[in-house]
């Protein structure tokens, strides 16, 4: 049936959420540029907030603001204040500048990190596994941020694809996105069951007893870097497969597709995706394993292209897209 004249043509999500986006900048513009900042301009928005690219006008500094709403738990937007703060001049994470708070959201401002996240870099290949040598690169310099993020106190809780930005020209690697972070100082052990699902471990999966948020850390980063070698996730996160698991209350086994990625990558991988969080590699040993020796003094241009492997879902095998967000309680 032809359209009327009263009938709206439908909107798309992505222009839905363009126009939010666009909105919203109009209406905070005014008040950010108050506080110091010009250029200001949306580009990236989720349930934690809406993210501004800016100029900090005192510098002429490229920066990043992050609207958060005041619907967001007052204590996840603490916490993220907190390890901003804490983890100011720790290499590879982007630097903490203020927080200043409006009347409906609170504002947060950071260093702009300079590269793509990594599920970007993917797309940008076709999700054609990454070369060794380049996921090597990526992963030492990871680590190398987690470690020290671990040494200062806090846990990362939501380590995936996403909040990893590397330069493919630079070559730098940063750590992002401190949104759902957790104090060790205050306690040792976890019990906030939230992050992206596709990186979850069995902890948090399968039980509602407290957790060690380090070893989830290096269990999602596991995770990632199988997604970055094999173009995959190494679990299937169907709602079959999630409920034979619950049912079961056992964590698929891992498992590798046939490739060129070498032995000492596998082996450090079931070292990080370890069912049993007490035998997990912590992040400080991951660096000693033989795979970073095998590296050593090669650059993260002389890997060989892997062999292409099919992306999508397929005899039980994740493919990277769609990331689902679920929240406390929404994994019985």
């Amino acid at each position: 049936m032809a359209a009327t004249a009263q009938e709206e043509e439908p909107t798309s999500p992505t222009s839905t959420l363009s126009q939010t986006c666009m909105n919203m900048s109009a209406l905070e513009v005014p008040f950010v540029i108050s506080q110091g900042y010009s250029d200001v301009v949306a580009f990236n928005s989720g349930s934690q907030g809406t993210l501004y690219s800016a100029s900090q006008r005192s510098s002429g500094r490229q920066v990043v603001l992050k609207r958060i709403p005041k619907s967001v738990a007052i204590k996840r937007v603490r916490l993220e204040i907190e390890a901003g703060i804490r983890l100011r001049g720790v290499q590879g994470i982007p630097h903490f500048h203020e927080s200043f708070d409006q009347s409906d959201c609170t504002w947060l401002v950071f260093d702009r990190a300079d590269g793509i996240d990594l599920l970007t870099f993917m797309e940008n290949s076709d999700f054609e596994p990454t070369p060794e040598n380049v996921v090597r690169h990526i992963a030492t310099h990871v680590i190398r941020i987690l470690s020290k993020v671990h040494q200062a106190g806090f846990a990362h809780k939501d380590l995936k694809l996403e909040n990893i930005m590397y330069n493919p020209k630079t070559k730098y690697v940063w750590l992002i996105d401190f949104g759902l972070s957790y104090n060790m100082k205050k306690e040792p052990n976890c019990k906030d069951f939230a992050g992206s699902k596709e990186y979850a471990s069995p902890e948090m999966l399968l039980s509602r007893n407290t957790f060690c948020p380090k070893k989830v850390d290096v269990w999602a980063l596991g995770v990632t870097f199988y997604a970055l070698l094999f173009g995959m996730f190494p679990f299937p996160h169907d709602e079959q497969s999630e409920g034979k698991m619950h049912k079961t209350k056992r964590h698929p086994r891992l498992t590798f597709p046939e490739s060129s990625v070498s032995k000492e990558a596998t082996d450090l991988l079931g070292r990080m995706i370890c069912t049993d969080a007490t035998h997990r590699m912590e992040a400080s040993q991951l660096l000693s394993h033989a795979w970073f020796a095998a590296g050593k003094g090669r650059g993260p241009r002389g890997g060989q292209s892997q062999r292409e492997i099919h992306l999508y879902h397929q005899a039980g095998i994740a493919v990277l897209r769609p990331n689902c967000i679920y929240e406390a309680g929404q994994l019985q």
